[in-house]
């Protein structure tokens, strides 16, 4: 009989590595099931200063402040016709904790996270798909075709948009009016500003639309476009 896990968390993203992270520091037997093979890219990589009290929490911040990710100060929303700027930075919220965050290129955040999750005492699987779960009294089986069968106390699903659990027992519930699409790249020599200025996420919106501007590192901008998905089709 395979070993049975205290917890199998299902997606090695950073949820699934945060919470593998807390969970192996309470001394449970931890295993993070990843589809995929780190690096991996991915959008999303603007965070708030909020998050950085969850990465010190799990004993990852150290690591993040080393890693040559861009110091984010605040972000700006800038109307599509370009005459109307509204800039909010960190240090001026109410009773701020902290003054900044980062912009993240997911690639190497995502890996850092997963690494420190395996150093903190999870078992890490990567490409590891998880096709299906069985559950039983005492335990639940996680099950990849034929092969693969982990079988755990609880499980946490982090698999995202894939949603296996929610998808498995019906449980997404669909915001009708809420079908976006987007579509996005990376861009090369991007011209942005010097100083905090050219630290800050920029919004652009336009009546039905609107864009996303995201400095990185290494001269690298994230841009993407998110419309409802008929106006796309």
């Amino acid at each position: 009989m395979n070993r049975l896990f205290d917890v199998a968390i299902i997606g090695g993203g950073p949820a699934g590595s945060a919470a593998g992270s807390l969970l192996a520091k309470m001394g449970r037997t931890v295993v993070i099931l990843e589809k995929e093979k780190f690096p991996r890219f991915r959008v999303g990589e603007s965070m708030l200063p909020r998050s950085l009290d969850i990465l010190e929490r799990i004993g990852v911040k150290e690591k993040i402040d080393q890693a040559g990710f861009i110091v984010k100060y605040g972000g700006e929303i800038v109307s599509a016709c370009g005459d109307k700027t509204v800039r909010y930075y960190f240090r001026n919220g109410r009773k701020a904790k902290r003054q900044t965050a980062y912009q993240v290129l997911r690639s190497k955040f995502d890996d850092i996270l997963l690494e420190h999750a395996r150093e903190t005492g999870c078992e890490v699987r990567q490409e590891t798909r998880v096709d299906t779960v069985e559950f039983s009294e005492d335990a639940a089986t996680l099950i990849q075709g034929d092969r693969t069968r982990v079988r755990a106390k609880y499980i946490v699903d982090c698999s995202g948009r894939n949603n296996l659990i929610g998808n498995r027992y019906g449980l997404k519930q669909p915001i009708s009016n809420l079908k976006k699409y987007s579509v996005f790249a990376y861009y090369e020599n991007v011209d942005r500003l010097d100083g905090e200025e050219g630290t800050l996420t920029r919004m652009i919106r336009a009546k039905d639309l609107w864009i996303w501007m995201i400095p990185l590192s290494g001269g690298l901008t994230s841009i993407g476009i998110v419309m409802d998905l008929e106006k796309f089709q």
